[in-house]
């Protein structure tokens, strides 16, 4: 298809936060509409369903944190489903799989896990990982729980079948915080963001839940970096030849070629912008779209498949205080 569509979580457009659907033309490589389908506050992470019919975002509101689910109709337009707000804190990070949704807290150092019934979010469990442990990611993997806490600098897995119990933790450097991290597809390889440090650590995953760091590179583009550059998001191609990182401050992505060493830098290059939290690709990776929380635009970059270089900017639109980027795969 000739057209990409996608949403965007803002917490201000016009004074009004909410989810923003957004319409890209890959003939002219222009954005061609923007608009407010969903008001509410703190959409600040989305998650769709297998099949992709479903959206679930975090909502905030009156310092409690807790989960809003949207069906997407053939239009692409959102039809809210179930809501539920029950905890403390801030939510930041919103993960399912199958039946189960994980939120991760960063304001209270939890991660609440919700069972979805035909009544609505079902709160079943909440792991308290530390006061200041600041829980930035929550997710499964194989058949644990992957949860990253920035302020503790460490990842761990906890067990659902066993009242997630904790079975493992990996440390990391005092101060570095872990913001996000993935796997590659076979699992033999662990890639973490850290937020502090700005590093992108590379894991080799053993048996028995063992790993070993094998690689620790800056995604910085200067020798005397900025005190408030923080890394934030973290991508990788579908042919896992390719990642991609976001940072703040020095407002760039950083692109690394996969090796079987590890990584390599291929090129940083600017946002267009200021703070951009959250960047994705596009399901055909033809495109990268970044959003510019402080700066209040929306950035359409071009990306070579065969190199993995990020090239030129190819279109901006104005979107305030944006946060948060999913983009639908047209194919189901």
């Amino acid at each position: 298809m000739n057209t990409i569509i996608g949403y965007v979580g803002g917490h201000k457009l016009n004074e009004k936060p909410g989810i923003h659907k957004f319409t890209f033309d890959k003939e002219t490589n222009k954005f061609t509409s923007l608009e407010l389908i969903a008001e509410f506050e703190h959409p600040d992470y989305f998650s769709f369903n297998k099949g992709e019919d479903e959206l679930v975002s975090i909502i905030t509101k009156d310092n409690k944190a807790g989960l809003i689910s949207f069906s997407i109709d053939k239009d692409y337009e959102l039809t809210k489903i179930k809501s539920v707000i029950d905890k403390e804190g801030k939510a930041c990070y919103v993960s399912q799989s199958e039946d189960m949704y994980f939120s991760a807290n960063y304001g209270d150092g939890t991660v609440n896990i919700y069972k979805k019934t035909e009544k609505g979010f079902h709160p079943i469990y909440q792991i308290y990982v530390g006061e200041d442990a600041k829980c930035h990611q929550a997710f499964m993997w194989k058949q644990y729980l992957v949860v990253v806490s920035l302020g503790a600098d460490m990842v761990q897995f906890y067990d659902p079948a066993n009242e997630f119990g904790l079975v493992e933790t990996i440390l990391f450097p005092k101060g570095s915080g872990p913001r996000h991290c993935v796997f590659n597809s076979d699992s033999t390889k662990l890639y973490v963001l850290t937020e502090l440090s700005n590093e992108l650590f590379v894991l080799d995953v053993k048996d028995n839940l063992k790993f070993e760091v094998v690689q620790q590179l800056s995604v910085l583009n200067v020798k005397h970096p900025r005190k408030d550059n923080t890394s934030a998001a973290i991508r990788i191609t579908k042919d896992e030849k390719y990642l991609y990182t976001s940072t703040r401050g020095e407002d760039i992505i950083t692109v690394f070629a996969i090796n079987e060493q590890g990584a390599e830098v291929l090129q940083h290059v600017s946002t267009h912008g200021e703070h951009p939290r959250d960047f994705i690709l596009d399901p055909d990776e033809e495109y990268a779209f970044i959003v510019n929380r402080f700066s209040n635009n929306f950035v359409c970059l071009g990306r070579d498949k065969k190199t993995g270089l990020l090239t030129e900017k190819l279109d901006e639109i104005e979107l305030h205080d944006s946060v948060a980027i999913i983009i639908k795969d047209m194919a189901k």
